[in-house]
């Protein structure tokens, strides 16, 4: 009788306290002359039920099973106790659906987890495992300063706002998760590329519009990487090796975020920008784990070098300054140039003191060249994480107490996308810097967040003119004997008011300008015939050693 019986409630009970079952009609099966002959006093059964259960309170919290007294025959009682357990166990599999809602739902935003996209996207190739299915990761750019600048509460409706965004842009089949702090991964349903590269455009074209929250209204871009079950791209890259091969959903998650790591943050003019994942740029992440451990190496074993790039006068045609310009001497690699390791350093928190080797060893160059004779001025760049520490400005004090150099002929160079990143403390830093003599340099003037206010609100000596308007400069004369030469002329004209506007402003405001991307006669001749500014770029020297740049100062006396 026990065993049916127990195996019964078996089905009824949850399979946690099942042996408690087992050991609970064992002992009413052994007693049921206990039932029969206390018929009007239950309490026996009563107090063996209320300890079996009570023992179970540690698996969830809910009230013990309280019989009371009852009477009739055993097997009414029977009925009742798997009545009661049968309540108890549905009581039981809602806090269980409660639980597993809280461990696969991001709180929130209402999507699926990352851990639930895996369980979805791995059953779904497990049951189509030749289908072309596509994985977009999305990583929404500036999170960390906006979170900075703005509190949790800005940050936290901006991913709200974004997510419901996503959601208005998937198909009926297709699945979206909240992947991390600011990213997102959409599992598309099986079709042809030709959809995904849509969605990549739509999805980014719905982040790249403003966020607005109840005090702030901020913009933020998107950084896509798109990665497709290898069936797919294996016959788009020719890799006839992988055709067969069953790909493993954490394989396509770790290929589109390895595509979308590859994408730089997008400046607003830049469009919307996504990149495919390719067997290549798995090499290309290994350098980049590779340069991470070293990086830091670097900067202890003065690996690092400052290089000095030529700011001439338009009028003299002579070298009045530099920009220093970091390298790493890489000892197996060689000499690198900025853009291979700084956005990894950046990643790695290491910039502010990369900025703060070029501060003292341009500090240490010019005490150098003041010995000589020679009194140039040198600007060097800051990054948005320097920009915003607090110790910066007695950072800079500490050093001119130590180098007495002239404050004057060291300038700091800033992006306009750094100090909209914190305006109220960039702002401050600048203009502590700006009092105590030192420049200060707004770089890449006319693109991104170029605006005629920040000419009033931020503190600025120079204007460097960004080389997208300097290309075409001095082509707008040229003999048009074709199609193409009349385009060339047309946006040539088109720079060139630009340039000569920017000039006119600065002028008026007594803000100098260097104009950076000289490479050709033309556009310095133009320069030259133009205005009165400074001019920076290759036609007149890459960024050379210190060595070299003293020789142009000496030619320049």
């Amino acid at each position: 009788m026990a065993g049916p019986l127990s195996s019964s409630i078996h089905r009824v009970a949850s399979h946690r306290f099942s042996f408690k079952c087992d050991l609970l009609f064992s002992y009413a099966c052994q007693t049921q002359t206990v039932f029969e002959t206390v018929q009007g006093d239950a309490t026996p059964v009563y107090n063996l039920f209320t300890q079996v259960w009570q023992v179970n309170t540690w698996v969830l919290s809910y009230p013990a099973v309280s019989i009371g007294v009852v009477t009739g025959s055993f097997s009414v009682m029977l009925a009742l106790l798997c009545l009661r357990i049968h309540a108890l166990t549905s009581l039981l599999k809602r806090k269980d659906q409660r639980i597993h809602t809280i461990s696969s739902i991001d709180s929130l935003t209402g999507l699926i987890n990352r851990t639930t996209l895996f369980t979805i996207g791995a059953r779904l190739l497990d049951a189509q495992p030749q289908a072309e299915v596509a994985l977009l990761s999305l990583k929404l750019s500036r999170f960390k300063s906006i979170n900075d600048a703005f509190g949790h509460q800005v940050a936290d409706e901006l991913i709200r706002q974004a997510a419901d965004r996503l959601q208005r842009c998937l198909g009926s089949q297709d699945v979206l998760a909240r992947t991390g702090d600011n990213q997102f991964s959409l599992l598309l349903s099986p079709g042809d590329k030709a959809r995904s590269y849509q969605m990549a455009e739509r999805v980014l074209a719905s982040v790249h519009q403003p966020f607005r929250t109840q005090s702030q209204t901020v913009h933020v871009h998107g950084q896509l990487g798109i990665a497709f079950a290898q069936a797919a791209w294996a016959s788009q890259y020719q890799v006839g090796s992988f055709d067969q091969k069953k790909t493993e959903f954490s394989d396509l998650l770790l290929q589109s975020n390895i595509a979308m790591a590859q994408v730089h943050e997008a400046a607003p003019s830049s469009g919307y920008r996504y990149a495919v994942f390719c067997p290549k740029m798995k090499s290309a992440i290994a350098t980049k784990v590779s340069l991470q451990q070293l990086i830091s190496v670097a900067i202890e074993q003065q690996q690092l070098r400052a290089h000095y790039q030529p700011i001439v006068d338009t009028k003299t045609g002579k070298t009045v300054g530099f920009e220093a310009l970091v390298r790493w001497q890489h000892p197996e690699r060689g000499l690198m140039r900025p853009d291979d390791f700084l956005p990894i350093a950046e990643e790695l928190g290491l910039t502010f003191k990369i900025d703060r080797w070029m501060l003292k060893t341009v500090c240490q160059q010019l005490m150098t060249w003041q010995a000589e004779g020679l009194l140039p001025s040198i600007s060097v760049n800051l990054s948005g994480s320097h920009l915003c520490r607090a110790d910066l400005v007695e950072y800079v004090q500490d050093l001119l107490a130590c180098y007495p150099v002239d404050p004057g002929q060291l300038s700091v160079e800033v992006t306009e996308g750094v100090i909209i990143a914190n305006v109220d403390q960039a702002v401050k830093t600048l203009q502590q810097l700006r009092s105590m003599g030192i420049g200060v340099s707004l770089d890449d003037f006319g693109t991104g967040y170029s605006s005629l206010t920040y000419l009033q609100q931020f503190p600025v000596d120079v204007l460097k003119i960004d080389r997208s308007f300097v290309w075409r400069l001095g082509q707008s004369a040229k003999n048009c004997s074709r199609n193409y030469d009349h385009l060339v002329a047309a946006s040539s004209r088109q720079d060139e008011l630009i340039v000569t506007s920017i000039l006119s402003l600065a002028s008026a405001l007594d803000i100098r300008v260097v104009v950076e991307g000289v490479e050709r006669l033309d556009q310095w001749q133009f320069l030259q015939n133009t205005c009165c500014c400074y001019a920076q770029g290759n036609y007149f020297s890459r960024a050379i050693e210190a060595e070299r740049a003293q020789v142009l100062l000496q030619q320049a006396q």
